[in-house]
């Protein structure tokens, strides 16, 4: 698929197909996952794609990656799996819990000027672990507010991880619906796209015992609970083994 206008290509046939113009430089997506079902192998795939359509800009430009949650050595590892050259447009920097927007703001000004590189697209691990300063000890709206200002501002996509609840796994299907969002809290009508991750292998091989069949679909659904007119998913190859 060619390179749309002005915007960002996640990578994957299945969802460029409905997001032809790519990822606009000023959306802000929200991921909502539970542990074990590939984000970091899903933004992996993403800011790599990213990486090599900023290649053919004139100014450098790059993908920068926060982990707020200590798992840098995980997107370090997805990353290498993928394309050993992965940090010539890809900086993953670890980011201590409760920044807040404007301390990643602050970070890619200076990533910007140290480096005399343009980021092109954010990518930050948790919104849980994002502050308003404000009021540094509570998560709410407001910090996904202020990451579209951010946005806006900047003139790039920001991707934010949103860890779904244990609620999810108690349910028959595991299936993540947008009742489990927890929206009034973290402000979600903020966020222009949503995307949600659900990977059955892991739940079929997590059974006891566990299911015979667990691998026979390896793939990733990805719902999108917001950003289209129904709310509908893909089925994405996925070699994820963790």
């Amino acid at each position: 698929m060619k390179q749309p206008y002005g915007g960002t290509l996640t990578g994957f046939s299945e969802i460029d197909k409905n997001f032809p113009d790519g990822l606009n430089m000023s959306n802000t997506v929200l991921i909502a996952h539970r542990p074990g079902n590939s984000f970091t192998w899903f933004c992996s795939h993403m800011a790599l794609n990213a990486a090599k359509q900023f290649q053919k800009q004139k100014k450098k430009t790059i993908v920068l990656i926060f982990s707020l949650t200590f798992s840098g050595q995980v997107f370090y590892k997805t990353l290498k799996s993928m394309d050993p050259n992965w940090d010539k447009n890809i900086t993953v920097t670890e980011q201590a819990p409760l920044a807040s927007v404007d301390n990643l703001e602050e970070y890619i000004i200076f990533v910007e000027k140290q480096y005399k590189c343009k980021v092109g697209m954010v990518i930050v691990d948790s919104l849980k672990h994002i502050t308003d300063e404000s009021n540094p000890f509570e998560c709410d709206g407001r910090v996904l507010d202020d990451i579209k200002i951010m946005s806006l501002k900047r003139k790039i996509p920001v991707i934010v991880g949103h860890s779904l609840p244990r609620e999810v796994e108690c349910s028959d299907e595991k299936i993540p619906e947008f009742k489990f969002l927890n929206p009034i809290r973290f402000g979600l009508e903020h966020a222009d796209i949503i995307f949600a991750l659900y990977r059955p292998a892991f739940y079929k091989k997590r059974q006891y015992p566990p299911r015979k069949d667990w691998n026979e679909d390896m793939s990733l659904h990805v719902y999108c609970l917001k950003g289209w007119w129904k709310t509908f998913f893909w089925r994405i190859d996925c070699d994820d083994e963790t």
